[in-house]
């Protein structure tokens, strides 16, 4: 199985967490401006990598802002192209941006997510679960790890637990 990671210490957090408007509008500007790229292989670290380009530095300051990441400035050979900016995000920040953004894209970029993450085993849009393998609703997350699951099956277990006890305390007391 292929290494996650490659994501470098020196990548910018995001300040803000997105909200609903926000995060259309990154699907929007990624849709269009957008790159959803593996690397590596062969032999190297697989690395998955989001990026965009562009010639005006605020949109990508904004980008940074909700999804963190690197901007690089790029400099063509041409003399007549305009200087431009290049956002980059790789690694689990860059797989927790493909997942985030996943329904929000067109199916084109669908599959080229679905394609990067294929790569490096990483599972597309597996259906959450509603309910316990008895049928019950998941109505219980666990504070910790949270793991999601049933009161009534978490109370079950706990009852056969509690019996178990009971039982090897009273042939020990015989």
């Amino acid at each position: 199985m292929p290494k996650l990671g490659c994501e470098r210490r020196s990548t910018q957090k995001a300040v803000a967490t997105p909200n609903d408007r926000e995060l259309w509008w990154l699907a929007g500007f990624l849709e269009g401006e957008g790159s959803f790229v593996s690397t590596g292989g062969g032999g190297r670290k697989r690395c998955e990598m989001v990026s965009a380009r562009q010639v005006q530095r605020e949109p990508l300051e904004r980008v940074i802002s909700l999804l963190g990441g690197r901007i690089h400035s790029y400099t063509p050979n041409n003399p007549k192209a305009q200087p431009a900016h290049d956002w980059v995000v790789s690694g689990s920040r860059a797989r927790g941006v493909m997942l985030t953004l996943y329904p929000l894209l067109s199916p084109r970029r669908q599959q080229q997510i679905h394609d990067v993450l294929d790569k490096t085993c990483v599972i597309v849009q597996r259906p959450m679960r509603t309910h316990c393998i008895r049928g019950h609703e998941l109505d219980y997350v666990a504070p910790k790890t949270g793991h999601r699951g049933c009161k009534r099956c978490r109370s079950d277990a706990q009852h056969r637990r509690w019996q178990k006890i009971v039982a090897t305390r009273a042939t020990a007391n015989v």
